[in-house]
């Protein structure tokens, strides 16, 4: 067995993705001219990676499911079975993804079951579960990202739309002061097209010189959205979710159930190995209101932003998720080492790694490389003069 196998991998041209993103960071060459949303690395069976072995090439769930013990580790594959706990993902976006929320693990395999039952195919646009997975994720910025995310404040929320003139938003503010966000959602979700005609032309017509910074930005992102996606309740998020702005190496981790999206960037996505997610907006996608409702975490929540330490070769960005963790490399000599005792996916950015085994196999990492090592129990060490992104489990690295 090897210490080091090359990926190939599969790119979703998701219509809200960008042209250069993903080339500018892999090296890639976009042919096709089309949008490339996200580079997949992993072994979800709706878009596995495959695994270079001499001349031929195996997809990586179906290498895992053969060799689970000695791909995995004993440990990794008690705890999950033959699959890699985690999706990694290259994501580059020109235009909003759909505002969405993740389940937890036994929504997943509850809503997984339920769709089964009722003969839902696995790719119908009706589906909500596409496998019984929970879903959390860590987002890191490769260039300047600008993001959605959490509810903000009660209060804050109140003031930003209750400065609209709107009768129809005055009252969903009211709902929100008396059922919090779970109703004020609901409410907004089901407003008929012309109400929402109406609340969404108030709100980007509505003018304040006095507002803050921050809520004048709110509101002009809030036309940003109405002009991609006009008609969309969607498009009022920004005064009710927080806005973020990530720099290139910083990150924020997002549990299950709290409401999202991403607006513009290029970044490292890592998450459970999972591709559940219900939509509340921004989409010409099914949206099935109730069961977004029932996933929804309604607290308000602001994520931190976690900044690299850049004094370090090697980085891991600590967060409460149970199946992934994400470290950086960037060495500029010296060596680093680490025990392959759990999977890793890594991939290279910038200038020339080597990577070698204790038993002596060499792998060398530059931009674009995408590299499976496996739990072989064997040290790593890492020389040259370069920077990567690993993808592995909790603990594994560093």
């Amino acid at each position: 067995m090897q210490n080091f196998y090359a990926l190939k991998n599969t790119i979703q041209t998701y219509v809200w993705g960008s042209y250069d993103g993903i080339p500018a960071f892999t090296g890639i060459v976009n042919t096709d001219d089309e949008p490339m949303a996200e580079l997949w690395m992993g072994s979800h069976p709706a878009a596995p990676s495959r695994v270079i072995i001499g001349k031929e090439t195996v997809t990586l769930d179906k290498f895992i499911a053969e060799h689970p013990v000695k791909l995995l580790g004993k440990p990794t594959n008690d705890k999950y079975g033959t699959s890699l706990p985690f999706l990694f993902k290259v994501l580059s976006a020109a235009n909003p993804l759909s505002l969405q929320v993740h389940p937890t693990k036994k929504q997943a395999e509850n809503g997984f079951t339920r769709e089964n039952e009722a003969g839902i195919p696995l790719l119908s646009p009706l589906r909500n579960y596409k496998d019984k997975n929970h879903k959390q994720e860590i987002l890191m910025a490769i260039t300047e990202f600008t993001i959605m995310c959490g509810f903000r404040d009660k209060h804050q929320t109140a003031e930003y739309i209750g400065r609209i003139d709107s009768p129809i938003l005055t009252e969903a503010v009211q709902r929100l002061n008396k059922g919090g966000y779970r109703a004020f959602c609901h409410y907004l979700l089901e407003l008929n097209p012309e109400d929402r005609k109406s609340a969404i032309a108030s709100a980007i017509t509505a003018t304040h010189a006095t507002a803050s910074a921050e809520e004048q930005t709110a509101f002009a992102l809030a036309i940003q959205l109405a002009a991609h996606y006009p008609d969309d309740i969607g498009c009022l998020a920004p005064l009710y979710l927080n806005v973020i702005y990530l720099n290139p190496g910083e990150a924020v981790f997002l549990p299950e159930g709290i409401m999202h999206t991403y607006i513009k960037g290029t970044g490292l996505e890592l998450m459970a190995n999972s591709d559940n997610t219900l939509r509340g907006g921004l989409t010409a996608k099914h949206l099935d209101i109730a069961e977004l409702l029932e996933v929804l975490n309604p607290a308000p929540y602001k994520p931190e932003i976690l900044k690299p330490d850049t004094s370090r070769e090697l980085f891991t960005y600590r967060t409460h998720a149970v199946d992934f963790e994400l470290s950086t490399l960037n060495m500029k000599e010296g060596k680093v080492c680490f025990s392959a005792t759990a999977p890793a996916i890594l991939i290279g950015c910038s200038g020339e790694l080597l990577a070698s085994s204790s038993n002596e196999e060499i792998c060398k990492v530059c931009r674009g490389s995408i590299v499976f090592i496996p739990a072989s129990g064997n040290t790593i060490t890492f020389s040259g003069n370069g920077t990567c992104f690993i993808a592995s489990t909790p603990g594994t690295i560093g």
